[in-house]
């Protein structure tokens, strides 16, 4: 009951981040720190992907936060760098090989990153409903932690064709 509270509060967190980035659309604001041209170079895309890189490294109730007041496509560059992280500490304990995970990513013709992380946090909650490891993993571990632990779960409960099955249910964006 606890984890659906979580989830719940993340979908509520996640309708609102959207409503008002929509908002500021409408508004024409713009809150981007200009960037002069002579500081803009070829290495801007390795600068926001480390970014995303360490945004992994804090919890995953405050990493959903940061991911969904971004745009979609940081909210991609963030999905796709926390996935990768995890899929490094997966292959580190011999779970499963990190080209596993790109091959899987890039064989699904649609996906969206930032949705199959959340349909592997929904499965994983789904598969486990009622384990208080899982929801103290939620709230206290790193972000790139916790997604390896729930992928971990989802392959030791279907192997590799459940999270074949959640990577195709991820297509297009995220609906709420």
């Amino acid at each position: 009951m606890l984890i659906w509270l979580l989830v719940g509060a993340i979908l509520i967190a996640i309708a609102l981040s959207n409503y008002f980035t929509e908002e500021q659309k409408d508004t024409g604001e713009d809150t981007s720190i200009p960037i002069p041209k002579s500081e803009a170079t070829a290495n801007t895309g390795k600068i926001k992907y480390r970014e995303a890189d360490e945004k992994t490294l804090r919890p995953m109730p405050e990493w959903t936060i940061i991911a969904n007041s971004s745009n979609s496509k940081n909210r991609e560059r963030m999905s796709y760098s926390l996935i990768i992280q995890a899929g490094n500490i997966l292959e580190g304990i011999d779970v499963i090989p990190l080209s596993s995970l790109r091959m899987l990513m890039n064989e699904v013709p649609g996906l969206s990153k930032a949705n199959f992380v959340l349909q592997i946090l929904l499965a994983a909650a789904d598969l486990y409903p009622t384990d208080e490891f899982l929801t103290n993993s939620y709230e206290t571990s790193q972000a790139r932690t916790h997604l390896a632990t729930c992928i971990e779960l989802i392959l030791q409960s279907g192997g590799a064709r459940a999270l074949a099955k959640v990577a195709i249910a991820s297509q297009g964006e995220p609906s709420f």
